[in-house]
């Protein structure tokens, strides 16, 4: 019902300008909540946590969560019937071939194997309005239609969209980068939403060929994979607007973004509990680098308790509860740093694929002909192999890889056709670790 959509989203609006402690409280409360759920309706955790000794009463705040065992994809693959809900597991298929009253999100497979998120009207809805808040939190007017890239063709059309609101003009992920700018340059859309790997090579194309925009975006908000600040500085120059980025998941939507002062991420501790640990998921110290562990606090049809992303984030210097944006929601991220599979933490010191594709790009931008690539890091061997395509297909090869330094890797490169995109999402992941 729209009427409960726009309940969500006074309400989620009102939540972030509480105080801090309140915060917390409203956090804890949720938190316990969905716990004693867990617990009594999720088979998976009931039997776990029997099974573990855990005295679900003791769970009562974040602080608390370190008692639970945690769960990550593969967990939920292999138990996937036992992470259902039973109050809800009978509506997954109401009739055969018909949806159920459920709303579903399927993970999109470029970090493992696919598998489908149900959730709760209620939940999708909240969700709904928590991912709103940080999209106008920068500024967005929902009242304007957003360019929209994403993997998904058939997007699923909402109540708010036929009234006008939070319209969006999709850009099919499939497409080239000739493809897409001919689109902006058609709509001319005041509000972009993006991968960053896409419109970081939109970009390049832009600024190499001396493109003249004939829109003027208000903002770019990133979103769906890793954005370095070479990438950000790259798509400010060609775009000639700020750029905000944005964490989330299909598991739980938003979790994490920046405001317009971009030092830090807050995080919506209203829908989600981040933690940042260690390698023995103990909690990380301030200003380093762990894996981010997240737990749901809205959906009940498949509640996610610390559940493993498979990411590594650096936690904040401190934790920010009053924020110089005038925003109380906690500055809990420094920065999004990338993927287990493509970075390489260390006892001392740690190279992530942030760092490491940071560190390549400075040297590629200084080859501008170069329209895309892909960078390839075997870290058995310690090569990389930096795969790439140039404007024109004339330029001569690179071989001087002078004032490129990493860690003793010794780095090649090769001009090829074509960089593929991922078949499922459209993505081109710049960084990828390979170990053969």
């Amino acid at each position: 019902m729209m009427a409960k959509k726009l309940y969500y989203s006074y309400k989620v609006q009102r939540q972030q300008s509480l105080r801090p402690e309140e915060l917390k409280r409203l956090q804890s409360r949720k938190l316990r909540g969905m716990v004693r759920y867990a617990f009594k309706f999720v088979p998976y955790y009931r039997k776990t946590w029997k099974d573990s000794g855990v005295k679900v009463d003791g769970i009562r705040s974040a602080e608390d969560l370190k008692k639970l065992p945690v769960v990550d994809k593969k967990t939920v693959l292999e138990h996937y019937d036992d992470f259902v809900s039973d109050e809800y597991r009978k509506y997954l298929n109401v009739l055969p071939g018909m949806p159920s009253f459920l709303f579903m999100r399927s993970t999109s497979g470029t970090s493992g194997p696919p598998f489908k998120i149900y959730f709760n009207p209620n939940a999708k809805d909240y969700m709904d309005a928590v991912y709103a808040r940080a999209l106008m939190n920068v500024g967005y007017d929902p009242t304007r239609p957003m360019l929209y890239y994403w993997w998904q063709q058939a997007p699923q059309r909402e109540l708010y969209h036929m009234l006008g609101l939070f319209k969006k003009t999709y850009v099919p992920s499939s497409w080239g980068e000739e493809r897409q700018f001919e689109l902006m340059q058609s709509v001319k859309p005041k509000y972009i939403y993006y991968y960053p790997s896409a419109l970081y090579f939109i970009s390049r194309m832009v600024l190499k060929q001396n493109i003249e925009l004939n829109f003027k975006p208000r903002l770019i908000i990133t979103h769906a994979e890793l954005l370095t600040e070479k990438m950000r500085e790259k798509i400010e120059d060609a775009f000639g607007c700020p750029v905000y980025d944005q964490y989330g998941s299909n598991e739980f939507n938003r979790i994490a973004w920046e405001c317009k002062e971009r030092d830090g991420y807050h995080v919506d501790s209203d829908s989600v509990v981040v933690e940042i640990v260690d390698k023995d998921h103990d909690e990380a110290d301030y200003g380093e680098v762990g894996k981010v562990i997240i737990t749901g606090l809205v959906n009940k049809t498949m509640p996610l308790i610390r559940y493993e992303m498979g990411d590594f984030a650096t936690k904040a210097e401190k934790e920010q509860t009053k924020h110089t944006c005038g925003l109380n929601l906690p500055v809990l991220i420094k920065s999004v740093e990338g993927r287990y599979e493509h970075s390489d933490i260390r006892r001392k010191g740690a190279i992530t694929q942030k760092s490491m594709l940071n560190d390549i790009l400075g040297f590629l931008d200084k080859h501008d002909d170069i329209a895309k690539f892909q960078i390839l890091v075997n870290g058995r061997n310690r090569k990389i192999a930096v795969n790439y395509v140039v404007f024109g297909g004339k330029k001569p090869p690179i071989k001087d890889v002078g004032g490129l330094k990493l860690e003793k890797y010794r780095i090649s490169f090769k001009r090829v056709g074509e960089i593929k995109k991922n078949n499922i999402t459209g993505k081109t992941l710049l960084l990828e670790r390979i170990n053969r």
